[in-house]
This record gives structure tokens, C-alpha cells and sequence, in this order.
């Protein structure tokens, strides 16, 4: 028998901080990065050349998925 529980919103707020904290934890790039900028004995210029890096491939990555959907649902019309 199911059960309905009700929440307030700060309760709902929580939860999905809460979630939203752990999957951060389990991402092998946030945790990659977190490690790059508090445990790194690097400059402050060499952090930021190295983490705007990072946002180019992540971005460039994000345009060939984009790309690849839209020649897929192309292809499939």
C-alpha cells in the first residue's frame, strides 16, 4: 500500500540540494577539477589558463553532440 507524504518546500529544497550534492561528488570531472584548484600547487594564471581549457573542450564537445542529434533526427524524418 502506497503512502503519501507530504513536504514543505524548504523539505523539497533540501532534498534536491542534497542530490544535487551527490551526484557532483561522483563526477569524476568536478572532482578533478575541485582537486586542480585546491590541492594544486600551481599559479593562479596557470589554474585559470588550465580551467579555461576545459571549458573550450566541454563546449566544443557540446556542439558536436548538438550537431550529431540534429543530423540523426534529420536522417530519421
Amino acid at each position: 500500500m502506497k503512502k503519501i507524504i507530504r513536504l514543505t518546500e524548504s523539505d523539497l529544497a533540501r532534498i534536491v540540494r542534497k542530490t544535487l550534492k551527490e551526484d557532483k561528488d561522483k563526477n569524476p570531472l568536478y572532482n578533478n577539477i575541485k582537486d586542480l584548484l585546491f590541492n594544486s600547487y600551481e599559479s593562479a594564471e596557470s589554474k585559470v589558463f588550465m580551467l579555461r581549457q576545459i571549458a573550450d573542450e566541454l563546449e566544443s564537445d557540446m556542439k558536436l553532440r548538438r550537431d550529431v542529434s540534429t543530423r540523426w533526427s534529420k536522417e530519421r524524418s
